[in-house]
């Protein structure tokens, strides 16, 4: 990531984080009984972190 790793790798680091999270608590039964807009927001949240990361890996200058 160059001179900017720091600063990028943190947000992503802790992006990664919430993804995982979630997806754990989807696995484990944590989210069951929870309403409808529950999982869409919390789908949302998880497909714009993801977004991010994507957009920060293609802004990242190119190492050689």
């Amino acid at each position: 990531m160059g001179e900017m790793g720091a600063i990028i790798g943190f947000p992503m680091y802790m992006s990664v984080m919430i993804v995982t999270g979630n997806v754990a608590g989807l696995v484990t039964g944590e989210w069951k009984g929870s309403p409808r807009s529950a999982y869409r927001y919390g789908l949302l949240g998880v497909l714009a972190l993801i977004g991010s990361i994507i957009i920060i890996a293609l802004g990242s200058p190119k190492v050689a």
